[in-house]
Order: C-alpha cells, then sequence, then structure tokens
C-alpha cells in the first residue's frame, strides 16, 4: 500500500503545454469507496483540509523542464489541513472535477506520487512521480 497526498501528489497541477492553458481543478476524489475533498481554489486556503495539495497560482507553466511544473509554483503545504489518502494496488480513484468545466482548452496534468508518510513535509522535488 502507498499513502499518497494526490496532489503533493500534485493532483491539480495546472500547467500549459505549447500554447494552450487551463486552470480548474479536482474537486473531490473517491478512492476505494472512501470520499476526499479536492483543493478549492477559489476559496481561501485556510480551513481547508484536503488530499490535494494547494497551488499558489493560475499562472500557466510555459517552460515543460521548469521544476514547477509540479504543483505549479510549488503549492504551498497546507500544514494541519494536508491529508493523504491509502490507496492499495489495483484500487478505484475517480475524480470529480469541475462541472461545467471552465474553459473549452485545456490540458490540465494530474500526478499521484508516494509521500512515505503524513505528506505533511513532502517536497515536490523529493517525490518520484
Amino acid at each position: 500500500m502507498y499513502k499518497l497526498s494526490a496532489a503533493v501528489a500534485a493532483l491539480a497541477t495546472l500547467t500549459q503545454v505549447s500554447l494552450v492553458s487551463a486552470h480548474g481543478g479536482v474537486l473531490s476524489y473517491n478512492i476505494a469507496g472512501t470520499t476526499y475533498n479536492g483543493f478549492v481554489a477559489y476559496d481561501s486556503p485556510t480551513g481547508q483540509s484536503t488530499i490535494q495539495r494547494e497551488w499558489d497560482s493560475y499562472d500557466p507553466i510555459q517552460d515543460p523542464t521548469d521544476s514547477y511544473m509540479s504543483c505549479n509554483e510549488d503549492g504551498a503545504n497546507l500544514g494541519s489541513g494536508q491529508e493523504y489518502a491509502t490507496v492499495a494496488a489495483g484500487s478505484q480513484i475517480i475524480a470529480y472535477w469541475n462541472n461545467p468545466w471552465p474553459h473549452t482548452i485545456g490540458p490540465v496534468m494530474v500526478y499521484m506520487a508516494d509521500c512515505s508518510g503524513d505528506c505533511t513535509d513532502a517536497t515536490t522535488s523529493d517525490l518520484e512521480w
């Protein structure tokens, strides 16, 4: 089993590829029948508890080699609000996105990573994507 923070896992990594940009995000997750909150970008991060990493900016990342490609501007740590999900191999993961999607173009890339613990001290440079 792995303990994953869906956005340490960068679920909600906002990216730009070529001249295509997007923002929006996963509002919640269902992992093996358990529901977890996503990060709600339009609300203050204060008081949010989520398995997703907060992102600091809607600005698109235009360079695919930029270290900010994960968690856009290296998403802030939610501290005590940072949660994680334990995901067994083969578990079904469902992500519930903004509906309707706020843009006609994309993409948004979403990653998961093993944060080897409770994820509160995980940094994107230490994770294997």
